[in-house]
């Protein structure tokens, strides 16, 4: 009987240091999926700031000619939805990342943050 386990285990070597390293890497794919995330969340804030900062220019700009042109310039509604788009894509980026992206019990301080 012990000579049939050894025989089991010496054809199935690889299976079991498949089962061994899967976990392991299926974890570090996640946190560099992780990584990933959170540098596209950044460059999204950076360009939601940015956004937001043209936006209110073009709105300063077009009220100092004619503050009743306001609301119906073409520009500002450009600059708007241009913002919305940035915000589904940095609020999708978030979801994702905290639905998919286990958390380091080193880093659950962070994250909550």
């Amino acid at each position: 009987m012990d000579r049939l386990s050894i025989r089991y285990n010496i054809e199935h070597v690889g299976d079991i240091v498949v089962d061994l390293l899967e976990k392991p890497v299926d974890l570090a794919q996640k946190f560099a999926r992780g990584v990933a995330l959170t540098y596209d969340i950044r460059e999204l804030h950076k360009k939601r700031q940015a956004a937001l900062k043209e936006l209110g220019e073009e709105m300063v700009r077009v009220s100092a000619v004619d503050p009743s042109a306001l609301a119906g310039a073409e520009s500002i509604a450009s600059l708007t939805s241009q913002l919305e788009e940035i915000d589904k894509a940095l609020d999708a980026k978030i979801k994702e990342r905290e639905e998919n992206v286990p958390v380091s019990p080193c880093c659950e301080e962070t994250a909550t943050q």
